[in-house]
C-alpha cells in the first residue's frame, strides 16, 4: 500500500502506476494500491478502486402535518442513486436516469488499448464516490526545445453517479517539469462522449474515434507549443501586460477588493518566478504555464478545498485563466 495525499470528500478511492497524480503534493492521507510502472491494466484497477455497483432507488422526505407530526412522502419523478455496497446515497436523478456501472470504463479502456499504445496509470473515485475515472497514458512522451520540455499525453476516461458527468473521453496533457495538468479547447472539439453500449463492436468503434480525435488534439497542440517557444515573450511583457489583463481592473479604493486584485497580481508574478519556469522563460509558452500554475496552485479558494478543485478542472477540462492566457498572448 501507498499513501496519496488527498482529503476527505475529494479523493475516494485510487489506484496508480507509476503516476503522480495532478492533484498532489497536499494535505491529508488515503491509503492507496500502486502498481509497478506498465503493469496496472484495466481490469486490475477497476478490481482495486471501481469494483462497486450503482443503483436507483425510489426517494422519499419527510413531511410534517397539521399536528407537526411527520409523513413519509414519495418525491415523483426522482430517484436517488445508490453505491449498493454500503448505502451511500450519491446523488438526486430523474427516474428515467439510465446508469452506467464503473465497469464500463474498464470495458472502454480494454477497447482503448485494441487501437494503440494505452497504458492505464491510475484510476479512482472522487467526492464520496459521486464521479469516477480511468487514467491512461497514450503514446510517448512529446518533446520540445531541444527535448528541454517535455509533454506527457493522457486520455482521461470519466462518468458521474450524481447526474453531473456523461461518459466521456478527453485528451489532457501533463508538462511533466512541474507536473502541471493543462487543456484548452481548439477548432474540433476532442471531448468525446461515449454511449453506454455491451455490443463490442460498438465499444471498439467508439475507441477507434476516441483515438482519431485525440491526436488530431495533440497535432494542433504541438504545432501551437512549437510556435509558442518560438515566440518571444518577456517578462516585461508578462507583468506589464499580461498580469494586468488577468487581474483586472485595479479598484479605486483600498479594501478587500483591492487585497483580492493585489493578491491576483502578486501570485501571477511570483508563478513566473518558479524555479520549474527558468527552461521556458522569456516565451510566449512560459507565460502560459506560468498562468497554468498560478490557477491550479495560487488561487485562492472559498468553500472547497484544493485538491476538491483540481480534481474537478481535471475532470472537466476547465482552465478558463489558462484559457484566456493562451488567446492573449495569440492575439
Amino acid at each position: 500500500m501507498g499513501e496519496f495525499n488527498g482529503v476527505e470528500g475529494g479523493v475516494s478511492s485510487f489506484v496508480s502506476s507509476g503516476f503522480k497524480p495532478w492533484w498532489h503534493g497536499l494535505e491529508g492521507t488515503v491509503d492507496f494500491q500502486e502498481y509497478e510502472e506498465g503493469t496496472l491494466t484495466p481490469r486490475k484497477a477497476y478490481e482495486e478502486a471501481l469494483n462497486w455497483k450503482v443503483s436507483l432507488t425510489d426517494l422519499y422526505i419527510m413531511v410534517p402535518d397539521s399536528d407537526g407530526v411527520l409523513t413519509k412522502r414519495l418525491v415523483p419523478g426522482k430517484k436517488a442513486t445508490i453505491k449498493t455496497d454500503d448505502q451511500t446515497v450519491l446523488g438526486v436523478v430523474s427516474d428515467n436516469y439510465g446508469i452506467t456501472q464503473n465497469e464500463v470504463l474498464c470495458d472502454f479502456a480494454e477497447a482503448l488499448k485494441s487501437h494503440g499504445d494505452v497504458r492505464v496509470t491510475s484510476a479512482g473515485s472522487l467526492f464520496d464516490h459521486r464521479q469516477v475515472w480511468m487514467l491512461a497514458q497514450l503514446g510517448e512522451d512529446k518533446h520540445f526545445a531541444d527535448g528541454d520540455e517535455t509533454i506527457q499525453r493522457y486520455l482521461l476516461l470519466s462518468s458521474g453517479h450524481d447526474g453531473t458527468l456523461a461518459l466521456s473521453a478527453r485528451p489532457t496533457n501533463v508538462r511533466v517539469e512541474c507536473m502541471n495538468t493543462f487543456t484548452w479547447a481548439m477548432r474540433d472539439s476532442s471531448l468525446v462522449t461515449l454511449r453506454h453500449t455491451a455490443n463490442v463492436d460498438d465499444r471498439l468503434a467508439a475507441a477507434r474515434q476516441v483515438i482519431s480525435k485525440a491526436y488530431d488534439h495533440w497535432s494542433q497542440i504541438d504545432n501551437e507549443i512549437e510556435m509558442l517557444l518560438d515566440t518571444e515573450y518577456s517578462r516585461r511583457m508578462f507583468q506589464d501586460y499580461l498580469v494586468p489583463k488577468l487581474a483586472g481592473e485595479k479598484p479605486d479604493d483600498a479594501g478587500r477588493a483591492l487585497t483580492a486584485w493585489e493578491n491576483r497580481r502578486d501570485g501571477l508574478i511570483a508563478a513566473y518566478e518558479r524555479p520549474d519556469q527558468r527552461n521556458i522563460e522569456g516565451t510566449a509558452w512560459g507565460a502560459v504555464m506560468a498562468v497554468n500554475s498560478y490557477e491550479q496552485w495560487s488561487v485562492r479558494l472559498r468553500g472547497t478545498d484544493r485538491p476538491t478543485m483540481q480534481a474537478r478542472k481535471a475532470l472537466r477540462g476547465d482552465y478558463p485563466l489558462t484559457q484566456q492566457a493562451r488567446t492573449l498572448v495569440l492575439a
